[in-house]
């Protein structure tokens, strides 16, 4: 089955931009209390603190957002399975061989809905894999660049 990877952050990477955007926020927080400052000075923690407080947060949500994912996933494909054995293989070479749909558990759901409700019947479906297959014979395969710098698929 198609799908699109989780493109994952690096959050041990450690930058200026990071440091000098902490350094600001405490900097801010200060500023905003002049009569306080040295006891809003106290409870400030410290930058390195900070960073790893953002770190553990990042790490938190992307732990957060991939266990969504993959239950989008599986409840996608308990749905496909939910289909006619029928309709089941053709929506299946649907979704495999349509080009322009991205691979996300989102347009499965979406796609097996559309189906269930009558709106992608099995002939708008045998059209859109001959079309994709004809286009993809024309065109050669959907390019995927590069990840954005920072930015790598990691094994999880």
């Amino acid at each position: 089955m198609r799908f699109s990877r989780f493109l994952r952050h690096d959050t041990e990477m450690v930058t200026g931009r990071e440091r000098a955007g902490v350094e600001r926020s405490q900097r801010e927080k200060l500023r905003r209390l002049p009569l306080l400052a040295a006891i809003v000075a106290e409870t400030l923690p410290t930058v390195e603190e900070q960073m790893e407080t953002n770190r553990q947060a990042k790490r938190e949500a992307e732990r957060s957002i991939r266990q969504r994912r993959a239950d989008e996933w599986r409840q996608g494909r308990t749905a496909l399975y939910r289909l006619s054995s029928n309709l089941r293989p053709l929506a299946l070479e649907y979704w495999n061989t349509h080009r322009w749909l991205p691979g996300s558990p989102q347009h499965l759901i979406a796609m097996v809905g559309s189906i269930e409700r009558g709106a992608l019947t099995p002939d708008k479906m045998s059209a859109g894999i001959r079309t994709s297959l004809e286009t993809t014979a024309r065109l050669g395969p959907v390019a995927v660049g590069p990840a954005p710098k920072g930015w790598h698929l990691k094994s999880a």
